[in-house]
């Protein structure tokens, strides 16, 4: 899988969905069997998580703490390819259209096309 506008909207899905079949089904067609997540929220303790089963677990953790019932949405902001890297740019936003938080994603891509590693830097705005 090329990384192009597809494939990140594809990856800011799988953060947006509540659907947990639509989620599980996105993190094994972006994620390689053995990719990891690392995550660095401001204020936050860093985790890192391996595996489709915990990124897609945590994904969930994170939309239910802050999607579901809420009606807060990701907001593709833009991106860029360097070779095997993607950078995203994108933005949690509340029904009313105020930023809740501002977000960079940092893909590495391994020869298959599937995220190898995912770091992900988050503000709250």
């Amino acid at each position: 899988m090329a990384a192009n506008e597809t494939f990140v909207q594809a990856y800011i899905e799988a953060w947006s969905t509540t659907d947990d079949t639509e989620r599980e089904a996105l993190v094994v067609k972006l994620y390689a069997d053995d990719a990891t997540f690392y995550a660095a929220e401001a204020g936050d303790e860093a985790i890192t998580v391996r595996g489709h089963k915990a990124i897609a677990g945590n994904i969930k953790h994170v939309n239910v703490r802050d999607i579901q019932g809420h009606g807060v949405r990701n907001h593709l902001v833009g991106f860029a390819v360097n070779h095997d890297m993607v950078k995203a740019s994108w933005q949690m936003i509340a029904p009313n259209g105020a930023v809740v938080a501002n977000g960079t994603s940092v893909l590495l891509l391994g020869e298959d096309g599937r995220i190898s590693r995912d770091y992900i830097f988050v503000s709250k705005a």
